[in-house]
């Protein structure tokens, strides 16, 4: 129920624009990237499970004028990431990207950023980012797991406090 996890973008685009193309470009990258239309659904001890939505065959491109109020990720109930593109006055468009800060960064932001504007299809991903956190949180145990701890504790030892607005 908080803007603050919103991750937020937006690219600039010329006035001859093919919205049809640019929605296709929009419905690739969904299908490519899995967390990009992954819910997050509580089961009944209200532990979280992601659910993976099936890739659209059509990307729903709202074009409007002017931008609602931004509103909050519902992640039990839809993806983390939509879109909107924007007419501006003086010619051209804006694409307005949102997504929820659970399946991006400005790291991965920038990938997507590149992947959208890049002509021709993209190949298959190798992993998906849910495969990659499986191996991930069966690598990171045992020994594995305190040599990191240490690593971090080691590092961070002695570090200031830092006084950040709540």
């Amino acid at each position: 129920d908080s803007l603050e996890y919103n991750a937020p973008m937006s690219i600039g685009l010329p006035a001859d624009l093919d919205v049809e193309a640019l929605a296709g470009a929009l419905a690739a990258l969904v299908a490519r990237h899995e967390v990009l239309r992954t819910r997050l659904v509580a089961d009944a001890d209200g532990v979280p499970w992601q659910v993976i939505d099936p890739a659209p065959e059509r990307f729903e491109l709202p074009v409007v004028d002017e931008l609602g109020p931004e509103e909050p990720f519902d992640l039990a109930a839809s993806a983390p990431f939509r879109a909107a593109l924007v007419r501006l006055a003086g010619g051209g468009y804006r694409l307005a990207l949102a997504m929820h800060h659970v399946v991006a960064d400005e790291w991965s932001i920038g990938i997507l950023r590149r992947e959208l504007l890049t002509e021709g299809a993209l190949p298959p991903l190798p992993v998906q980012y849910a495969d990659f956190a499986v191996w991930q949180r069966q690598w990171l145990t045992g020994d594995v797991l305190e040599g990191q701890l240490g690593y971090w504790r080691e590092r961070l030892a002695g570090a200031p406090t830092l006084e950040l607005p709540t």
